[in-house]
């Protein structure tokens, strides 16, 4: 029986297309990672001037 890393497999001539999914699986996963990770840093950055106007340190009138 084939073996890959410990683990069976059933159909041993598919593993270059699985490979091939894994890979454009991993970059979608890495974009999403980069799109949260972009969209949680403009929400701190609206909750931080959010702050600012609460604590008045910041007016509307005065540019950044």
């Amino acid at each position: 029986c084939p073996y890959s890393d410990g683990v069976m497999l059933e159909n041993p001539d598919e593993i270059g297309p699985n490979f091939v999914l894994l890979l454009i699986l991993a970059e979608q996963l890495h974009r999403l990672h980069d799109i949260f990770e972009a969209a949680e840093y403009r929400r701190m950055q609206e909750d931080k001037l959010s702050l600012l106007f609460y604590c008045g340190l910041l007016s509307s009138e005065r540019p950044l």
